[in-house]
C-alpha cells in the first residue's frame, strides 16, 4: 500500500541524491549539470523530450534557433535528444556568444552562460519582464549549483 509518507520519502531522496554525470556521457561541468537539472530534471536523453510548448527539445531544452546559432551540424529536434550532442551544442553556443568581452562587468561566467542559454545572445542586456524571468532562471540554477559545495 502506498501512503503519503512513502511518497514524500521518495521525493526527498530524489532531490537529496548527489548530482553527477551519468556513466558513459561526456564530462559535464557543474554549470552544465545544473542547467540540465533545471531544464529537464536530468532527462537522460536518447528519446524524444520536448519542453516549452514544443519550442525546445532534449535534455538541455535546445531550440531550433539555438542549434543553428551554435553552428554544430545536426537536425533539430532529433539530434538534441542525445545528451552528449546537447552538451556539445551548449559549448559551441557559449564559445560563440559567451566570450568574456561580451560579459557584463561584475557578472560571473556561470551566470552569464546560464542567462545566454535561457535567454539568447542578448540575454545579459535584458530588461523588464525578460530580465525578471532570467533572474528567476538564474536563481534556480544557483540553487542546484549550491548542492555541489
Amino acid at each position: 500500500m502506498i501512503n503519503i509518507s512513502s511518497i514524500v520519502t521518495g521525493i526527498v531522496s530524489v532531490f537529496s541524491a548527489p548530482l553527477e554525470t551519468p556513466a558513459g556521457k561526456v564530462g559535464m561541468t557543474d554549470l552544465e549539470i545544473a542547467i540540465w537539472v533545471v531544464e529537464s530534471n536530468q532527462h537522460p536523453g536518447g528519446e524524444p523530450f520536448f519542453a516549452d510548448r514544443g519550442w525546445t527539445a532534449g535534455p538541455l531544452c535546445i531550440s531550433k534557433g539555438y542549434l543553428a546559432d551554435s553552428r554544430v551540424p545536426g537536425r533539430w529536434p532529433d539530434a538534441v535528444f542525445d545528451l552528449d550532442f546537447s552538451v556539445q551544442v551548449f559549448r559551441a553556443y557559449m564559445a560563440r556568444w559567451g566570450s568574456d568581452d561580451r560579459r557584463p562587468d561584475g557578472m560571473s561566467q556561470e551566470e552569464f552562460w546560464a542567462r545566454l542559454h535561457n535567454g539568447g545572445p542578448q540575454a545579459a542586456k535584458a530588461t523588464g519582464k525578460k530580465k525578471e524571468r532570467l533572474d528567476r532562471y538564474w536563481a534556480k540554477v544557483c540553487k542546484v549549483l549550491d548542492q555541489f559545495d
